[in-house]
């Protein structure tokens, strides 16, 4: 997001409008944060909200609207993995209830990421990897 307020084209080459223009990376950062204590990218309707702020249309950001399921699974995941609360257990519980059907006993975290998705051959490490590898590549593309 940085690089795209202050000019700078998508590995693609091309650009998009922006309505922002920080004299500097530290003063784009600052912006960004505004009143905050730092700026949240977990979640997605703040980093759309961002984009809509800076740039015409939210720029190339709007792809995150077509993962906001899997962005959820994947904040939840984080969240189990950095926190110890049962509110963050029982919302990765409620990822793994959403993708197995029900909640294997003695489930752990890497468990779950490094099972295979029912029918496949790829294990959730593996998908949700690659979502986040492709909305990089959307949002890095404009």
């Amino acid at each position: 997001m940085i690089c795209f307020m202050m000019g700078q084209v998508g590995l693609n080459g091309n650009n998009f409008v922006k309505y922002v223009s920080p004299v500097n990376e530290e003063h784009a950062r600052r912006i960004i944060k505004g009143i905050q204590s730092h700026p949240d990218f977990t979640n997605r309707d703040t980093v759309l909200g961002y984009a809509n702020n800076f740039f015409y249309n939210g720029g190339s950001y709007g792809y995150l609207n077509s993962i906001a399921g899997d962005f959820v699974g994947m904040k939840n995941i984080r969240n189990a993995i950095s926190h110890t609360s049962p509110e963050s257990l029982n919302a990765f519980y409620g990822v793994v209830r959403s993708k197995l059907g029900s909640v294997p006993a003695k489930i752990t975290i890497s468990g779950f990421l490094n099972s295979f998705i029912p029918g496949s051959s790829i294990t959730f490490f593996s998908y949700y990897k690659g979502i986040a590898v492709n909305a990089i590549n959307q949002i890095s593309n404009p």
